[in-house]
């Protein structure tokens, strides 16, 4: 069984990531962070143990993808920008 879960690993902790190219332009991804998706803890047990039996749902394999991509031109202005759709 191979768990999808994150709960044992560090968290990602950004949301977002420029890029700059030699010219100064520039590249700038944004990511899906614990701000969007949380995790979602049971009501029945307010202090959640970690184990693989406990009950609760780990939503850290959505977190660090990609959610958009904006391309700036050297003098700030925005060329070109990309929405990346995340089932």
């Amino acid at each position: 069984m191979i768990p999808l879960t994150n709960l044992y690993e560090n968290p990602v902790s950004y949301r977002e990531v420029t890029e700059v190219n030699d010219d100064n332009s520039f590249m700038t991804n944004t990511f899906i962070s614990h701000v969007e998706i949380k995790d979602q803890l049971p009501y029945t047990n307010l202090i959640p143990e970690y184990s693989p039996y406990s009950e609760f749902t780990d939503m850290g394999f959505y977190r660090g993808r990609q959610k958009e991509t904006y391309y700036y031109s050297s003098d700030n202005t925005l060329v070109k920008s990309k929405n990346i759709i995340i089932i």
